[in-house]
């Protein structure tokens, strides 16, 4: 079979390209013919479709059009830049190619090849995406710098590969002053990416846009008065905002006093064990906390709602206490907390999912209900969500004689007796089950219960609402 292969079909360009933008593509195709043998060999003009511009083609490759086209053209094309080594009147400037460039990382166009191979043996069809390898020659492997004149930074600029970059390693990005708006999940999981200064123009950075990365401090130029720093926490500058945490910040967080709304995957994933929140807090967002390794949280009086999957897959989560002020809290938001035991809800009109609880492995919830004072008109309601195979229950805690003998050892570091708890509950009107196991002596000695011990229990009592 011979290793060179033609290609025929066409080349399209979606609706988001203008006249402009394709003029500018028109002397880098001229350039795409490589050695006189590789490459783009001939195109028509383009035509204005319903959905974009579109050209015919021909064209070939070594070992494949297709092989060729993703892994060769991009090295090809620089090479021919810098070496000038291009044949004929077709040759590609610099600047003609990074005008390029800059026009599909400002507007997340896309160079899309659909055509056939064809060998001595067989014919296949195939269609490719032009965008990944011509922005990956143009950043180096520690460095990723976007020239100036983009104002926007959004997972398209690097051709929706984004994750291939982060797996590349770079450890700086350089944005110039002409950025006013960071995308969402732009920078997700860049775990090595250690030094970014937010532009001076900056005006709005997306949900989650540094979740994961790497950076240990912000840095924001003196001029931005959009954002500010404080410790690890990167907050809007009226300081309501809490957008994203720094890697490596400490395990027992404390959220500034001011911040209202904790941004989606503000958190996620780091290493904190505890979280101090600000009685100014009123949102939770999705995903803030999400894979974190808080042990307890005690949301305090002000908040209102928790989004969707807001402490989800906290696989060392034991317990939470919701406020009174809370209405709402989303789908899966405790989902995956395999160790949640204790939920305290003060609030009388909080709304919970019905799969908050959603993916427990090993469910064995515990839900206290506790009001603050008595009330006749006061009511607690909570759905508990029962498994549909019926194989996996959420109960209450119930008022064993055990579980008051735990609760009170480890309240008060002693140990009761059965017949102690029994009296008391007899002392206090509390039902009983009839006792099978009365002493047959006439006289049976009798030993009443200390006053100490009857406080602890009648404690214990009041705790499980036995009295």
């Amino acid at each position: 079979m011979a290793n060179i292969t033609s290609a025929r079909g066409t080349i399209n360009l979606s609706h988001t390209w203008t006249k402009e933008d394709v003029e500018l593509l028109l002397p880098v195709l001229d350039a795409w013919s490589f050695e006189g043998e590789y490459g783009i060999q001939w195109y028509s003009d383009f035509e204005e479709k319903k959905k974009g511009w579109m050209a015919s083609f021909e064209g070939c490759g070594a070992n494949g059009f297709s092989y060729t086209l993703i892994n060769d053209f991009g090295d090809w094309t620089w090479d021919a830049i810098e070496n000038a080594g291009q044949q004929g009147n077709h040759k590609l400037t610099r600047e003609q190619y990074e005008a390029l460039l800059i026009r599909m990382a400002e507007k997340g166009l896309c160079i899309q090849f659909k055509f056939e191979n064809e060998t001595d043996d067989f014919a296949y069809s195939d269609e490719a995406s032009l965008y990944s390898w011509m922005l990956m020659k143009w950043f180096s492997p520690a460095t990723v710098e976007i020239p100036e004149g983009v104002k926007n930074i959004t997972s398209r600029t690097f051709g929706g590969m984004a994750q291939e970059y982060s797996q590349r390693r770079p450890k700086e990005i350089i944005l110039p002053d002409t950025v006013e708006k960071i995308g969402g999940k732009v920078f997700e999981n860049w775990k090595h990416l250690s030094k970014l200064v937010i532009p001076k123009n900056v005006k709005e950075i997306g949900k989650a846009a540094f979740a994961g990365c790497g950076i240990r401090k912000w840095n924001i130029d003196p001029e931005n008065l959009y954002f500010k720093a404080e410790g690890p926490y990167l907050l809007s500058s009226d300081g309501m905002r809490l957008l994203a945490v720094a890697s490596g910040g400490p395990k027992a967080a404390v959220v500034p006093e001011g911040v209202r709304t904790i941004e989606a995957c503000a958190f996620k994933g780091r290493k904190i064990t505890s979280i101090a929140l600000p009685d100014s807090l009123r949102t939770i967002e999705k995903e803030a906390f999400s894979e974190s390794d808080l042990v307890s949280v005690s949301l305090p009086e002000g908040v209102k709602t928790i989004k969707e999957s807001a402490f989800s897959w906290c696989g060392k989560l034991n317990s939470v206490s919701f406020p009174q002020t809370l209405k709402k809290v989303g789908d899966d938001g405790f989902s995956g907390c395999d160790r949640l035991k204790s939920i305290t809800v003060l609030g009388k009109d909080t709304e919970i999912a019905l799969d908050m609880f959603r993916r427990y492995k090993n469910p064995e919830t515990v839900v206290l209900l506790t009001q603050k004072r008595k009330s006749k008109d006061y009511k607690v309601e909570i759905e508990i969500p029962i498994d549909v195979d019926g194989s996996k229950t959420y109960t209450e805690e119930k008022s064993t004689y055990q579980n008051i003998k735990k609760f009170i050892k480890a309240k008060y570091g002693v140990n009761t007796h059965t017949k102690d708890i029994a009296e008391v509950k007899r002392d206090c009107g509390v039902e009983m089950r009839l006792n099978y196991n009365i002493s047959k002596k006439e006289n049976p000695k009798i030993r009443h219960c200390t006053q100490e011990k009857r406080g602890y229990i009648m404690d214990a009592l009041e705790h499980y609402q036995v009295i």
